[in-house]
């Protein structure tokens, strides 16, 4: 790639870390990092958009992440949204067998049925499409989103805090009054299998009558645990500067890490073939410039950290719930990861190999972005009392388009002079293969 002069327009996602670790105190600055987060996005978009309340050369998304990404609730109709339960991933931790009694259309039937508000969560895609955008075809289901609902872990104690968060006594009769566990027989679905194909957990997780005719004060985690209602919901392209601030303003630091999603919601609000497509305000342009007049695709991708899929060896998922789900339904499939001995093997998804995999699926988000013309800044936010880690270092490095725009930041004062320095290169060029 070579940077080249020129004007154009541009769109730019800024990809902002919401993490609870942004929490952390910067005694530099003597403001935590999410603090020095916002006064630094706010500032490269005051520059971008050169002290003006709108832009005609620029729009700008925000996606704040955590384990999830808040895309928004206002998307229940849309026809890229899994609305019928035909992805191959809507029921796969809730199975739907002839025999049930109770057949929900899809999700939004479950909460409904639990009297939760959903909270703007979607899941991964699968593969093939999982690390893509691929246009979402209701002809092709497996390329629709299909909302976040976390399911009830029976006996464990986390991330739910009892045994009978979603006891059922309320549709018929056809689900057991008891807590999960040994003493629930009466599902009308059977048991399920899971994992290696050899155990099978018979405590109602997977039974769909259980989910019929809750109370939200059943439970206290509940289907949108890993959804953060304390993190922003997505911002879309916008030329409006009130937008960005607005939403910049309002991010606070709570949740885990999942750089996976973030970074695809990141490259999904600029890119053409949708989501978001369907709105003409915020419709990105093509890959190809629509007049002749260069525009630029940019995701600002900063982070504090690296994913965190949260193993737990004592859980009979073998990790906590997801926007990719549990390590064995393996949405992502198998990536290539580097052995002790130097050598690389393709492996899925385990407890033992959450850190590599994740690094490897983010990468190769990061590959496939830039192959479609996508240029890509990295920062990452590396204070002496919480750094980032050097292979946490490296993989940033390896995502952005040039080992020169990928950035690291050991104090507040730095993060806001690097977001000032991006700010002035996208307002300059514009990268070409």
């Amino acid at each position: 790639a070579c940077a080249t002069n020129a004007g154009g327009t541009f769109e730019i996602a800024l990809a902002l870390d919401n993490t609870g670790s942004m929490g952390t105190f910067d005694y530099v600055t003597a403001r935590t990092k999410i603090q020095n987060e916002v006064l630094a996005a706010t500032n490269l978009v005051n520059t971008v958009f050169n002290g003006n309340s709108m832009s005609a050369n620029y729009k700008v998304s925000v996606v704040p992440f955590s384990a999830a990404v808040r895309v928004g609730t206002n998307y229940t109709t849309q026809a890229w949204v899994d609305t019928l339960g035909k992805s191959s991933i809507h029921w796969e931790n809730f199975p739907k067998a002839a025999t049930n009694k109770w057949n929900p259309t899809s999700r939004f039937d479950l909460f409904s049925q639990v009297g939760v508000n959903w909270l703007g969560c979607f899941e991964e895609r699968p593969q093939p499409y999982s690390l893509t955008d691929t246009p979402p075809d209701p002809v092709n289901p497996d390329t629709l989103f299909v909302p976040y609902f976390a399911p009830d872990e029976g006996s464990q104690s986390y991330p739910y805090s009892a045994d009978n968060n979603y006891l059922s006594n309320n549709n018929g009769g056809t689900c057991s009054t008891s807590p999960d566990g040994t003493n629930a027989k009466n599902f009308d679905n059977g048991g399920w299998t899971y994992g290696d194909g050899t155990k099978t957990w018979n405590d109602g997780q997977a039974k769909l009558c259980k989910y019929k005719g809750q109370s939200a004060s059943n439970y206290a985690a509940g289907p949108n645990w890993g959804c953060d209602s304390s993190v922003p919901t997505v911002q879309l392209l916008t030329n409006q500067k009130s937008d960005l601030t607005n939403k910049l303003s309002a991010m606070q630091a709570n949740g885990t890490t999942n750089l996976v999603s973030g970074f695809m919601w990141a490259w999904r609000t600029i890119s053409p073939n949708g989501p978001f497509t369907s709105d003409t305000s915020v419709k990105p342009y093509n890959y190809t410039s629509p007049t002749g007049v260069p525009n630029t695709k940019a995701i600002v991708f900063m982070t504090d950290g690296y994913s965190n899929w949260q193993p737990d060896t004592g859980d009979k998922n073998g990790g906590y719930y997801s926007s990719l789900g549990y390590y064995h339904n393996n949405r992502m499939g198998a990536l290539p990861i580097k052995n002790s001995n130097g050598t690389t093997t393709n492996q899925t998804p385990t407890p033992n190999n959450q850190r590599d995999y994740m690094d490897a699926a983010f990468l190769q988000a990061c590959t496939n972005a830039k192959a479609a013309g996508v240029v890509v800044y990295t920062v990452g936010f590396s204070i002496p009392n919480d750094p980032i880690d050097s292979t946490g270092i490296a993989l940033l490095k390896s995502c952005a388009s040039d080992p020169s725009m990928a950035y690291v930041a050991t104090d507040g004062n730095q993060i806001v002079n690097i977001f000032g320095t991006i700010a002035t290169s996208l307002g300059t060029a514009y990268l070409s293969n």
